[in-house]
């Protein structure tokens, strides 16, 4: 079951470079956990707006919250965002990427999508 998280947050453009800092910092820690962090975006959206978005392989359950590293790391980065606009998390029920990733004759052989130059 994948989950995927949004954290949505705001800072100023003096703060983003520590921001970004404290981000990697938190990814860093997330290494090796589990359940294992499949990927990470960070979105950035507009009036000092950014969007974060991590993929887990699971929903993780208490026990993920006692890693000291992990708990020192989230505390670090949420301490340098100006402030927490919403966090949510949910089960992630289909996966499309548009027909160049599911075209049915390409997906056999690991190609993304009908070859554009026969097409």
């Amino acid at each position: 079951m994948t989950i995927v998280q949004f954290t949505r947050f705001r800072t100023t453009p003096q703060r983003e470079l520590a921001v970004l800092k404290a981000r990697q910092a938190s990814l860093r820690a997330c290494r090796g956990a589990e359940p294992e962090l499949r990927a990470a975006y960070l979105i950035r959206l507009g009036d000092g707006e950014w969007l974060d978005i991590a993929v887990w392989a699971a929903r993780p359950g208490a026990e993920a919250f006692d890693d000291p590293a992990q708990a020192a790391s989230r505390a670090g980065f949420y301490a340098q965002i100006d402030e927490l606009l919403g966090e949510e998390c949910g089960i992630l029920v289909g996966q499309d990427a548009g027909p160049r990733l599911s075209h049915p004759d390409r997906a056999r052989n690991g190609a993304a999508g009908p070859d554009p130059a026969r097409t």
